[in-house]
């Protein structure tokens, strides 16, 4: 399986971000609806995709890239480890759209769908030039390591999902309101941050 990035590609990858952000759920868009939006005939659709499942796998991976990478781009600008991280502790703020995103790719992910499968395929040929939160975590683990972090004998994978599951909750928290009632915005970036900094030992 290959997806070549192209304008009619692209074009597809932002109908299924603007119907997502009119509540559109995924499961329920049809291909008809995705290239009606996009402007493109549906049997050009078939060109680029055999399944509809592989469009929309392609446009969620492909939003989650492009806000990977624009966050990365702003962490870069960081003075040092705790900047880099409050940049994306920020943007994780920002937008409640590609919070939700984010959320509903680690759902997808974890539920065994026809959905999910092709994400897994699509992440494991590197169809294109992805930037993952993964990515994400190996520019902080490197932020770290320049101002003393060491791996030791714990795995790195482990301090990756370790930091993953703070961001997590950050996100989670700043989705819902109930759980601002409960504990103050500020309180919980502080701990977040504070959490993984003594994780890393910066």
């Amino acid at each position: 399986m290959g997806i070549m990035m192209t304008p009619k590609v692209e074009a597809l990858f932002q109908a299924v971000d603007q119907l997502m952000l009119e509540g559109i759920d995924i499961n329920s868009m049809t291909v008809a609806q995705i290239a009606g939006r996009a402007g493109i005939g549906k049997g050009t659709t078939y060109e680029y995709f055999t399944t509809k499942e592989e469009l929309i796998a392609g446009a969620l991976l492909y939003k989650i890239s492009d806000i990977c990478r624009r966050v990365a781009e702003q962490m870069e600008t960081g003075k040092d480890f705790r900047e880099k991280l409050g940049f994306l502790l920020d943007a994780i703020e920002t937008s409640e759209h590609e919070k939700a995103c984010l959320l509903k790719v680690v759902n997808i992910v974890t539920d065994k769908s026809p959905i999910s499968s092709q994400i897994e395929k699509l992440i494991q040929t590197h169809v294109w030039d992805m930037f993952m939160p993964e990515n994400i975590l190996d520019y902080l683990l490197e932020a770290a390591a320049e101002e003393g972090w060491e791996q030791g004998s714990v795995p790195v994978l482990y301090t990756k999902l370790n930091i993953a599951s703070k961001l997590l909750t950050y996100t989670m928290f700043s989705l819902i309101p109930n759980y601002q009632r409960d504990c103050e915005p500020e309180l919980m970036y502080r701990l977040i941050s504070d959490s993984i900094c003594d994780e890393l030992g910066v």
